[in-house]
């Protein structure tokens, strides 16, 4: 088998793994998935599921991680979020960054929405 026989291999493998992945970890939609399906994830201790990026990669935070639902919004807005943006997840389920299921807001208006769920108020 020559090189492209190896690539080729590789490139199912990894298709194969970034499936897998994929449906282990919440939901997202397939189009992200096929983005997001070459790196690695993970889920935090409190559900949130992070993707490893590379420390020198623009989006990652000094560890080399950037929270998959602020990399969902930012593809979805097509533009950076600001340093006071927030994501919000509208179903509470940290795993679950399907497009629709996201919300961006500032951290005061945030803040403000989950003390009012707190509250019993939504």
């Amino acid at each position: 088998m020559g090189s492209n026989g190896c690539r080729l291999v590789r490139l199912e493998w990894n298709l194969l793994l970034g499936k897998l992945a994929t449906a282990m970890i919440g939901k997202l939609d397939p189009a992200v998935a096929r983005i997001l399906r070459p790196f690695r994830q993970e889920i935090d201790p409190r559900g949130r599921v992070r993707v490893y990026l590379g420390r020198s990669h623009p989006w990652a935070y000094k560890s080399g991680f950037c929270w998959r639902s602020r990399i969902v919004a930012r593809i979805a807005l097509g533009r950076r979020l600001r340093p006071d943006q927030q994501v919000h997840h509208v179903r509470l389920d940290r795993s679950d960054d399907r497009i629709g299921r996201l919300k961006v807001m500032t951290r005061k208006r945030h803040a403000r929405l989950h003390a009012e769920l707190r509250r019993g108020k939504r």
